[in-house]
């Protein structure tokens, strides 16, 4: 399976927040810095004719600054921002309407809610109704392999042990495409190792692909075949030894 982006645009007019400095409420921007008593004026967002293949075969990282768009780009691969200009493609098919393959697409994002009063079992279970090829017995498998309970109330779970419930989950329902949104920063460096292990043995199928953000330049060079390099709404697409 493979994803494309061709020619995608998308502009959004970013929106102030208004906080409470002494008794007088002002304004700023969400990404404002400097003095907080200042207004800011409103800017425009934007991401400027993206184009790149996320290859099947591959792991590839996707990095810039806090705010450069990487969030946005992994919400119009899961089709939760649909309002853009251009194309992208899912086995040669528009992602929009390509539900079928859709399906093994595995999301792992800080973003990603689920029911905090809920085990990580019933959280499973109630997104599982999604999915075709849902596994419990796969789902079981992968949380005891990891060592986190999965009775255990969400909400109640590390931050460590959300991302690997995600990743139990995206396997258990046939994944091919891992898109993994800072997944690692908060990691505790034992199952970091372990972490790559099970993303390379994931990639071992040439049929599968990642595509992961991260902060991390040794992430970056030890474990990425690919890195799009996002800065000022555009997108550079380079090999890691180019990267590096």
């Amino acid at each position: 399976m493979y994803i494309e982006l061709k020619h995608v645009s998308y502009t959004v007019q970013r929106k102030k927040r208004r906080l409470f400095a002494g008794s007088k409420e002002k304004e700023m921007h969400y990404h404002g810095t400097g003095d907080r008593h200042k207004t800011r004026q409103d800017n425009v967002f934007c991401l400027k004719d993206i184009s790149f293949k996320i290859e099947e075969g591959y792991m590839t990282g996707i990095v810039g600054v806090n705010g450069a768009g990487k969030t946005t780009i992994f919400h119009m691969l899961m089709n939760m921002q649909k309002n853009y200009e251009g194309e992208i493609l899912l086995n040669d098919k528009d992602i929009k309407t390509n539900y079928q393959d859709m399906m093994h697409i595995g999301l792992i994002s800080e973003e990603h809610r689920f029911i905090a009063k809920k085990s990580m079992l019933d959280n499973a279970t109630l997104m599982g109704f999604f999915y075709d090829d849902y596994s419990e017995e796969i789902f079981k498998e992968k949380m005891k392999e990891f060592g986190v309970p999965y009775v255990r109330e969400f909400g109640s779970c590390s931050r460590g042990e959300k991302i690997k419930f995600q990743l139990a989950f995206a396997l258990s329902h046939d994944s091919r495409i891992l898109l993994i949104d800072e997944g690692t920063a908060g990691m505790d460096p034992v199952f970091r190792k372990d972490f790559f292990k099970i993303l390379h043995y994931f990639m071992e199928d040439e049929t599968h692909a990642i595509l992961m953000s991260t902060h991390n330049e040794e992430e970056i060079k030890r474990h990425m075949d690919y890195v799009i390099y996002l800065r000022d709404g555009k997108a550079e697409r380079k090999c890691n030894e180019e990267y590096q």
